[in-house]
C-alpha cells in the first residue's frame, strides 16, 4: 500500500516570497511522488540559505510544506538526511568537474580545467561544500555516499592517468599523486572561503594548481 503523507495546507497557500523556488520544487516533486527528493531539495535550499548548525528535519518539513512526521519515513535521523544531502553535493561537483573537460585540449589543459571546477563549485556552494568534507557525516557509515564521493575522486586518478600516458611517465604513482592533487585543491577551497588569500577569483591561484599538478 502507497504511503500516504499529510500536506500542510495552511502554510502551502501562502509561501513567502523568499521561499517560492524552494516551495515550488518540493511541491512539484512531492506531487510526483518523490517525497524523498523533494526533502532533499528543500535541505540543499535551507543549507545554502542558513549553513548546517540550523538545519533540522522539522526546518525540512516545514519547507517542502509536509506534516512534521513526513520525513522520518524516508530519514531515520538528521544524520542520514544529511548524508543523503552530501551525496547529491558530490554528484554536483562529478557533473561540474567532467563539463569541464569539453573545451580543454590536451590532458594537462583539461586537468587544470577540472581543477578550477572544483574550486569554483567550494566557492559557490560553501555551506555544502563543508558538509560533504565536514565532521557532521561519517562517510563509512553510509555506503552509498563513501561509493559517491570515491567516484568523484576517480575523476582526478583518471585525468592523471591521461596526463602520464601523454608525458609518458611511470604509473605507479598515480593514486598517490591524485591524493597530492585533490589535497591542495582541497586546501586552497578552505583557504578561499576563510578568505586567507586575499583573492576574489580563481585566476590568481591558477599557478599554484598548475605548481601542484607539475608536483
Amino acid at each position: 500500500m502507497a504511503n500516504v503523507y499529510t500536506v500542510n495546507i495552511k502554510r502551502a497557500q501562502a509561501p513567502a516570497d523568499s521561499d517560492q523556488r524552494r516551495y515550488t520544487s518540493a511541491m512539484s516533486r512531492y506531487h510526483h511522488g518523490d517525497l524523498r527528493r523533494a526533502l532533499v531539495d528543500a535541505a540543499l535550499q535551507l543549507l545554502h540559505d542558513g549553513g548546517v548548525q540550523k538545519l533540522s528535519l522539522r526546518q525540512v518539513a516545514r519547507a517542502a510544506s509536509v506534516s512534521h512526521a513526513a520525513p522520518y519515513r524516508h530519514f531515520a535521523s538528521r544524520t542520514e538526511l544529511l548524508a543523503s544531502v552530501a551525496e547529491v553535493g558530490f554528484e554536483q561537483l562529478g557533473s561540474a568537474i567532467k563539463s569541464a573537460t569539453t573545451s580543454a585540449e590536451t590532458p594537462q589543459r583539461q586537468l587544470l580545467a577540472e581543477s578550477r571546477q572544483y574550486l569554483n563549485f567550494a566557492l559557490k556552494n560553501p555551506h555544502l561544500y563543508r558538509l560533504m568534507f565536514g565532521p557532521e557525516v561519517n562517510k563509512l557509515d553510509f555506503p552509498s555516499l563513501a561509493q559517491t564521493s570515491m567516484e568523484t575522486f576517480n575523476l582526478l586518478v583518471i585525468r592523471l592517468h591521461h596526463v602520464h600516458t601523454a608525458e609518458q611517465r611511470p604509473e605507479d604513482s598515480v593514486h598517490a599523486q591524485a591524493i597530492v592533487l585533490w589535497s591542495t585543491l582541497h586546501g586552497l577551497a578552505h583557504l578561499m572561503l576563510d578568505g586567507q588569500l586575499g583573492t576574489s577569483g580563481l585566476q590568481d591561484v591558477d599557478d599554484l594548481i598548475q605548481r601542484a599538478i607539475q608536483r
